[in-house]
C-alpha cells in the first residue's frame, strides 16, 4: 500500500446549466475543490 493520499474527485452533470438554478449550482460547485462539472443546456 502506498502512503500517498488518494484524492477522489466527484463529477456533477448539471442539466439546464443556463437556467437560474443550474447556473447557481455551477457557481457553488466551482468553489469546492473536489468537483468536476459538466454543464448541459
Amino acid at each position: 500500500m502506498s502512503n500517498t493520499a488518494t484524492i477522489l474527485r466527484k463529477t456533477a452533470l448539471v442539466v439546464g446549466a443556463n437556467g437560474v438554478i443550474g447556473r447557481n449550482l455551477i457557481d457553488y460547485l466551482v468553489t469546492l475543490p473536489d468537483w468536476d462539472i459538466i454543464g448541459v443546456s
